[in-house]
């Protein structure tokens, strides 16, 4: 037997083992898989969410100090008060779109695992 004729029955083999085991199980791996993907899935969308709430934080920050600074150099108090509103505000939206993302995730963990 040539080590060419080996490796062929080797291969032949192994393939034949791979082809019986996915006949087997692969509809429970692909069970597995999935669950897992959707996990995945799960978390990549609460990572993105968090990154957005943190931009949308930043700039409703910075636009509100940008009000404070040009209300106070204008004499504008109105306009401060407007930007001290903006930055209170871009804090709640931050801990209202942080909890409805940590809520959302728990229940589409939920929804998934059972």
């Amino acid at each position: 037997m040539s080590a060419f004729e080996f490796l062929g029955n080797l291969v032949s083999t192994m393939l034949a083992g791979i082809q019986e085991f996915w006949k087997n199980h692969g509809e429970k791996v692909l069970a597995v898989l999935n669950f897992f993907w959707e996990a995945i899935k799960m978390q990549l969308n609460l990572v993105f969410e968090s990154i957005f709430i943190i931009i949308q934080f930043a700039l409703d920050t910075i636009k509100g100090i940008w009000e404070i600074f040009a209300g106070i150099f204008t004499g504008d108090w109105s306009r401060i008060w407007g930007g001290v509103k903006q930055i209170f505000a871009g804090v709640w939206n931050v801990i209202k779109n942080t909890v409805r993302a940590v809520l959302d995730g728990i229940r589409t963990f939920i929804k998934n695992v059972f």
